[in-house]
């Protein structure tokens, strides 16, 4: 098992830094595994759907799943990076990779779209999204300099695999649950159907999520408004993001419908 955290009041850096290293190679994996399944799983079930959608530049569209596929993978393998700053209990930055990379590819992928990129400006977008947010999470991820160079003891990975397959099953449930409209669909309506469906349901959700982030960057000072006991404050920021995300939402609501038209 692994240690306490902790050694005589102090961070324990050495542990901290294999645990690290042993979750660069968690995330190796998971990126191997999900590419694996793009390529296999993936490619497959596109061809299937271009078998009942004749008349489609192939090249095209799998040039636009493969920049898809490429961006998720690339989210993968350094997925730990994200994951060590909200562990390190900095929300508000991990917030901000978040509304990076949503905001990238929802502008983007607009233009690119109306520009006539179609299906490839949506998967420009999407690796394009995907680099933009590790970048900026790599740039947060500065801790790592402190504790390089430390002895460091050896950690199985098989520790923190039990906890890690239990997260891959949740993502994976989340994803069906907010995709398997789509993957379904596609097998009863047309490309262009399904895909006019898919990106408003995409649209839908980064606007979701922007509006959650509003509240959630206010979550710390919130907490702080509680502990003091000052409830006029309290009331004040959740009043004001709460207005916020729905402005945010409600907003870009509107202009996407306006776009769409």
């Amino acid at each position: 098992g692994l240690t306490s955290a902790i050694v005589d009041g102090q961070p324990d850096n050495a542990t901290l830094l294999a645990v690290r290293r042993t979750s660069k190679q968690l995330y190796r994996y998971a990126a191997a595994l999900t590419c694996v399944l793009l390529l296999v799983i993936g490619t497959l079930y596109v061809r299937h759907v271009l078998q009942a959608n004749k008349g489609l530049d192939l090249p095209f569209v799998y040039l636009a799943w493969a920049l898809f596929a490429a961006g998720t993978v690339l989210n993968n393998y350094f997925g730990y990076y994200t994951a060590f700053i909200q562990g390190w209990g900095r929300v508000t930055q991990c917030n901000q990779v978040m509304v990076l990379s949503k905001t990238v590819f929802l502008i983007l992928g607009a233009v690119l779209t109306v520009r006539g990129g179609e299906l490839l400006g949506l998967g420009i977008a999407s690796f394009i999204a995907a680099f933009c947010g590790r970048i900026l999470a790599m740039k947060f991820y500065e801790a790592g300099k402190a504790t390089e160079g430390i002895a460091a003891p050896s950690i199985d990975w098989r520790i923190l695999l039990p906890n890690a397959s239990r997260l891959i099953v949740v993502q994976l449930g989340t994803f069906l649950i907010l995709r398997a409209t789509v993957l379904i669909g596609a097998s009863f309506l047309s490309l262009v159907e399904i895909a006019s469906y898919g990106i408003t349901i995409q649209v839908l959700m980064i606007l979701s999520g922007l509006a959650a982030l509003a509240l959630n960057l206010q979550m710390p000072r919130m907490n702080a408004a509680q502990v003091r006991g000052d409830k006029a404050a309290l009331r004040g920021l959740l009043g004001s993001a709460v207005l916020l995300a729905w402005l945010v939402y409600w907003g870009g609501a509107v202009v996407s419908l306006a776009a769409g038209d």
